[in-house]
């Protein structure tokens, strides 16, 4: 991925005692660190320990209570083009599975489209790219209710693809799945890293992603418990796992209402 703004000495993402929730109730208390751009690092943590709330403000999903959080040079609230921050979340947060993959995929574009700038063969070529990245090339015409549990995982992954972003936020990627199916996504994961795109995941064990993983923050009960080169316990977890803040579902599923919507106008055919 191309990044669009000169950013090579800068952090791509700084948090300096960031308190973050909902509601003003922070889930997370003063959260410092930062993750430099090609990096890939993982959010470990129990179940509650706040993973999801970090990475939920990075995506603009949670609230920043108190302190600063900055992507990509500007204060996260900031940022105008959200696009160049693509949030893949689990899969179950889609609920129109009548869509086909290219017209999902498609939707991640969205964002550089406009009533003036319709989709075009650019627009076309980097959804066609994006689906190549996750080797999932032939399948744009099949219903996403076709695809198995990994086939709609990289499907996710190939939608915030499309935008051509500079971070990925990935929610979990490689939970709830078989072994070859892990192995698969891991593998899109690994490629995309070795492309350049500096990742953050949560995830409750790094093994399926621990080539490509160089540093894990933990949490615990809200604050930063560890900050440092992956550790065995973080390869095989803690035996919880992860779930959404019930907010965070709602931003999940009021985002893909727009799903359905794209398609009917033609955008994304």
């Amino acid at each position: 991925m191309t990044a669009q703004t000169p950013l090579a000495n800068k952090a791509i993402i700084e948090l300096r005692n960031a308190t973050i929730g909902y509601g003003g109730v922070g889930a997370v208390r003063e959260a410092t660190f930062s993750v430099e751009r090609g990096e890939a690092l993982a959010l470990v943590g129990p179940n509650g320990s706040g993973k999801s709330t970090i990475i939920g403000v990075l995506a603009g999903l949670t609230d920043l209570i108190d302190g600063e959080v900055e992507v990509l040079g500007s204060p996260v609230a900031q940022l105008r083009e959200r696009w160049r921050v693509g949030y893949v979340p689990q899969a179950s947060s889609i609920s129109d599975r009548g869509l086909t993959v290219w017209e999902l995929v498609a939707t991640g574009r969205l964002a550089r489209l406009s009533p003036v700038r319709p989709m075009g063969k650019t627009d076309r070529g980097a959804i066609t790219k994006a689906l190549e990245l996750v080797d999932l090339a032939g399948l744009e015409r099949t219903r996403l209710e076709e695809l198995s549990g990994g086939q709609l995982r990289r499907a996710l992954i190939a939608r915030t693809l499309a935008a051509e972003p500079d971070l990925l936020l990935a929610d979990e990627p490689t939970t709830g799945v078989d072994v070859a199916t892990r192995e698969s996504l891991a593998q899109s994961l690994r490629t995309l890293h070795e492309d350049g795109l500096t990742i953050v995941l949560v995830s409750h064990e790094i093994g399926p992603v621990e080539e490509i993983v160089s540093r894990v923050v933990a949490l615990r009960d809200g604050k930063i418990d560890y900050d440092g080169p992956p550790r065995p316990s973080d390869r095989v977890g803690d035996g919880e796992h992860h779930h959404h803040h019930h907010d965070d579902e709602h931003h999940l599923f009021h985002s893909d209402s727009s799903l359905t919507a794209a398609s009917s106008t033609g955008l994304i055919k």
